[in-house]
């Protein structure tokens, strides 16, 4: 066999084997947030990862805002699972500033990815529910190629 072939094939086959452990995980969080969901309202942070491991974490509140459950899904693979975090329970989110003892002890994207929760129910908390998304490269790219285009045009 050409050894192309079989690299194309073996490509193929790892391809295939990250969508299923992709699908996997994604139904593994969709179990986690519905079961924390059932108790209340939950605060999700993320910190994605692009060579670094990501870092989902989700915060089980009750009607005060107080952290009652909370896991923690972190890892560079499809591989990642959740796992329980005792250490915030029963302190309030808003509370966890990027200064507090506890969340000064984890690590930088753990602390990014708390800050990211504070963050995001902060602002729901005031009303605000329209999450800004950032561009990718190709839509940035983008951008500047439509504006470049209207500059050309409009001189």
């Amino acid at each position: 066999m050409n050894s192309w072939l079989v690299f194309g094939i073996l490509a193929a086959v790892a391809y295939g084997v990250q969508i299923l452990f992709g699908m996997h995980q994604i139904k593994q969080f969709n179990q986690v947030y519905q079961r924390m969901r059932r108790g209340g309202r939950v605060a999700i942070g993320r910190r994605p990862g692009r060579i670094q491991s990501g870092t989902i974490m989700l915060f089980a509140l009750d009607a005060r805002g107080v952290i009652k459950e909370t896991q923690k899904m972190q890892g560079i693979s499809v591989l990642a699972k959740f796992k329980t975090i005792d250490t915030f329970t029963d302190i309030a989110l808003e509370a966890l500033t990027p200064y507090h003892p506890l969340v000064f002890k984890e690590l930088r994207i753990t602390r990014q990815t708390i800050e990211n929760a504070r963050m995001l129910y902060l602002r729901v908390q005031s009303g605000d529910t329209v999450e800004e998304t950032k561009l990718s490269l190709f839509e940035h790219l983008k951008l500047h190629v439509m504006l470049a285009k209207k500059q050309v045009l409009h001189k």
